[in-house]
């Protein structure tokens, strides 16, 4: 319906007979569309089928109203009802392209209408989302329970380590949906005078299947694009501790913004902690190096064999 009632179908050419270009309110005024039900419909909220009859209807009435050439009324009349039987009874395997070529809209020209209307309601990674309906509400919560709280994370880069903060936060509504927000602070490898010794990252993160993916992008957006991703395990218990292992993809730091991909280890301070924590996000952020990064190398490849153990271990049963 939606490319049906757009400006890029050209029937509406047609059957308004406008030389100067049809626009969006022409041809919800000629179909007997409010503008509220419109911005409804873009929603993605159903079209009552008692509705669209009338609808399919009122734009026949236009046409039979408006004198045409030999044959014209009667090819748009037809047209019209081609469509409806389509919207009512679609003919098995009907793709949404197949109907966009019925209005003379190539491929790219219906895909971008629906991503216009897809991305002004839903950001452009709709599976970050929680849906806002109640079970949504409630599965978002058990999350924000299992994974919220404060850790400290460290990115492997070449034989250094960043140590950095990392904040999971709370459930917050975003366009149609619910996101479990998150802050991340990395720390500058080289930091110039008056700068602060670390970058923040606004994001979000999503558990999917048995991996937590992890999105960040930089506070302060400038022309550099500069975002960290990355994906973990689900966490295990560790001293006490929740312990995530994954890996990250990002830029570096330097002029050219080197594509890096290396290890990422997190752990989960206890409550007791949190507010030292709280306290350590401004400070925390460091570059880890010499003995204590051989430390952490040694712990990550303790966790990788024992995720491998584990793994065998299920794989046996």
């Amino acid at each position: 319906m939606i490319l049906f009632l757009s400006p890029k179908n050209r029937w509406w050419n047609r059957i308004l007979k406008s030389p100067r270009g049809i626009k969006q309110v022409d041809i919800l005024a000629e179909a007997d569309i409010a503008a509220a039900t419109w911005h409804y419909w873009k929603l993605g909220r159903p079209i009552d089928e008692g509705f669209a009859e009338e609808l399919f209807t009122a734009v026949g009435n236009t046409i039979k109203g408006k004198q045409y050439g030999p044959g014209e009324k009667e090819q748009l009349l037809d047209r019209v009802e081609e469509i409806r039987d389509v919207y009512f009874l679609p003919e098995p395997g009907e793709h949404l392209y197949d109907t966009a070529r019925r209005f003379g809209m190539d491929i790219s020209t219906a895909q971008q209408i629906i991503d216009n209307i897809i991305y002004d309601h839903w950001p452009v990674f709709p599976s970050l989302l929680y849906p806002a309906d109640q079970t949504g509400r409630a599965q978002a919560s058990q999350r924000l329970a299992a994974y919220g709280g404060a850790y400290r994370m460290w990115m492997r880069r070449g034989s250094e380590w960043l140590l950095c903060g990392l904040r999971v936060r709370y459930v917050l509504k975003i366009r149609r949906g619910l996101v479990i927000r998150c802050k991340l602070n990395v720390p500058i490898i080289n930091r110039e005078p008056n700068y602060p010794p670390y970058w923040e990252y606004d994001g979000f993160l999503r558990v999917l299947s048995n991996k937590v993916f992890w999105m960040f992008e930089k506070r302060n957006y400038s022309h550099r694009g500069d975002y960290i991703h990355f994906i973990t395990d689900i966490g295990e218990v560790l001293e006490q501790r929740m312990t995530f292992v994954g890996t990250y993809l990002t830029t570096g730091q330097d002029t050219d913004q080197t594509i890096i991909s290396s290890d990422v280890m997190l752990r989960r301070l206890r409550e007791e902690e949190v507010t030292k924590m709280e306290e350590e996000m401004h400070s925390l952020a460091s570059i880890v190096r010499g003995a204590a990064a051989h430390d952490l190398d040694r712990q990550l490849a303790t966790l990788k064999a024992a995720r491998r153990r584990s793994d065998l271990s299920d794989v046996a049963e």
